[in-house]
């Protein structure tokens, strides 16, 4: 109800819910490309897309400065590699990424 992202986890036992703050405005997608790496998407109150990670430890959220208009989509399909896919304006399906470590970006909108 206060619109942040909550977790819960499990690693043999189930662990109690912990908020990872923000304000999201959409439902989050999250990936993996890499043991113990999370990484989560989320649009915010401003319609950017925003960014938090796990590699050990949570990272604050950053914005990435794309305007999102749905629900993001995420998948990572080898290590170092996340494509990211939401709905940009004009209804133009939007993709972004990171490869090897290079940093966000907005790579193409179709």
């Amino acid at each position: 109800m206060d619109s942040a992202l909550w977790h819960k986890w499990w690693d043999g036992a189930w662990h109690g819910w912990e908020s990872l703050g923000g304000i999201i405005t959409t439902a989050p997608t999250v990936c993996s490309w890499a043991s113990g790496r999370l990484d989560i998407f989320a649009r915010g109150t401003n319609n950017s897309l925003f960014h938090k990670w796990w590699d050990g430890s949570w990272h604050n959220w950053e914005d990435l400065n794309a305007q999102v208009f749905g629900n993001p989509g995420a998948v990572s399909w080898g290590p170092n590699r996340i494509d990211i896919f939401f709905p940009g304006q004009n209804n133009h399906m939007m993709r972004g990424g990171m490869d090897n470590g290079v940093a966000w970006k907005i790579l193409v909108g179709y």
